[in-house]
């Protein structure tokens, strides 16, 4: 692809300045590939910042090989929050990328976020999708990673309940930065999520068709000096910042944000309290804090017989599906949902907590397969245990046996058949042909 000089930037507009951040620490040896990555994109920013957060190895020696637009800046080891917010004091460019040390960017990622960006004026942020990969045997093995397709208005509480846009696949515009705040500098993991929350609440985003980014899998330690997090321990972390995050969400945001569609301006009928209350009674469990999820679930019960409610909508059933899909932190920290699973007992009339139970299990037989599927016997394991202390007899065969449950089962199995093929296809175009 051309290269974007100053002679074609017209193509994306005047002013689209970028500065992409990189913060690093002891990843010397992936660093170089990501600096790469980011200066062979089609349209180039005009900083590459790369913040070394106190490493102890060669870091200095392999940003030294890059010459400008790339600088390197130096600080005792803080985390990657403090690295962040230093990178973004010394940004020039109108649009911020903040990029991982460990990735690999797609050569025209950045050109298609700058003209998002362009093209939608009133937007703050654009973002895209990425695939994983690793590299077995010298070659790049990637996989592909099925984002939800959400509407506008609902992509702030679809990041609530899955991190499903990374900082790597987004750019910003800085002036957004600004106006929310500082990244969060106690916050040891989940920091992306918290400053993604922020963007989100208070600013529009808009999509970006195709692959930005390849996220790199692999077993190296996160985290800072002072608190390291090995990547078996990954979910552990996570599960802790979240809480952390999500504790505060639930004591500042009004019960009206949790509304599907985008919250409601003025006072909530009792349709949508009981809506709002499955909502983030959903989150919360996602996010390990079961107790506050009971809490919620108690209200509905009382918002439920004071209306005469008796069944779900199709909206309710759909937001308590997703509390343990695959992507739920919620089977991690089950042992904790005593409270949760005594409030859906007493749950009245039976009807509604039929219907309640019925669609809390719903998933759990697909998170089991797909668990499977990717070898993840440990995370398998905790969603049947999951599955057999929600279930009744009645609610199981009122899941499996209805017809959105097969249906969703045969599309799975064609994404399944598409994703093999697509693997094959790419296993064909990388393997030399005979002579």
């Amino acid at each position: 692809m051309e290269r974007m000089t100053a002679a074609n930037a017209s193509v994306v507009g005047e002013g689209a300045s970028v500065t992409a951040i990189i913060p690093t620490y002891n990843r010397a040896n992936y660093l170089g590939i990501a600096i790469s990555s980011v200066l062979a994109q089609n349209y180039t920013p005009v900083q590459v910042i790369v913040v070394d957060d106190g490493s102890n190895d060669n870091t200095r020696e392999i940003v030294a090989k890059f010459a400008s637009p790339v600088e390197y800046v130096a600080k005792e080891n803080g985390g990657k929050s403090s690295a962040l917010n230093l990178g973004l004091r010394h940004a020039r460019g109108r649009f911020i990328w903040i990029f991982d040390d460990d990735d690999i960017a797609e050569p025209d990622a950045l050109r298609k976020l700058v003209i998002a960006l362009q093209e939608n004026p009133r937007c703050g942020f654009a973002y895209g999708d990425y695939d994983l990969f690793a590299m077995e045997e010298g070659k790049m093995q990637k996989a592909p990673v099925r984002l939800p397709s959400v509407r506008p208005e609902d992509l702030y509480l679809a990041i609530m309940e899955r991190s499903f846009i990374l900082q790597q696949g987004m750019l910003v515009r800085k002036d957004c930065y600004e106006q929310v705040g500082s990244f969060d500098e106690n916050l040891i993991r989940s920091q992306d999520l918290d400053m993604m929350l922020r963007l989100a609440r208070r600013y529009t985003g808009v999509k970006v068709p195709g692959i930005m980014f390849h996220h790199r899998q692999h077993t190296g330690v996160r985290g800072s000096k002072a608190s390291p997090v090995l990547a078996k321990r990954s979910v552990e972390g996570w599960v802790k910042s979240d809480r952390e995050i999500f504790g505060r969400i639930y004591a500042t945001h009004a019960l009206r944000d949790f509304l599907p569609y985008g919250p409601s301006p003025g006072e909530l009928n009792e349709e949508q309290r009981f809506t709002c209350l499955l909502q983030r009674s959903c989150i919360l469990a996602r996010k390990g804090l079961w107790n506050e999820a009971a809490q919620d679930f108690r209200h509905a019960r009382e918002v439920a017989w004071k209306m005469g409610k008796t069944r779900l909508s199709q909206d309710q059933t759909s937001i308590l599906r997703r509390m343990f899909d695959l992507f739920s932190y919620a089977p991690h920290t089950f042992e904790s949902a005593a409270e949760f699973r005594r409030a859906l007992g007493e749950m009245r009339p039976k009807q509604l907590q039929r219907d309640m139970r019925t669609a809390v299990l719903w998933s759990l037989p697909f998170s089991v397969g797909a668990a499977l599927l990717h070898r993840q016997y440990k995370n398998a394991g905790r969603f049947i245990c999951v599955y057999f202390a929600l279930a009744t007899p009645l609610a199981m065969a009122r899941s499996l046996f209805s017809p959105s449950f097969f249906s969703a089962g045969l599309q799975l199995l064609r994404h399944r058949s598409s994703d093999l093929a697509t693997d094959e296809n790419r296993k064909r175009a990388t393997t030399p042909s005979a002579a």
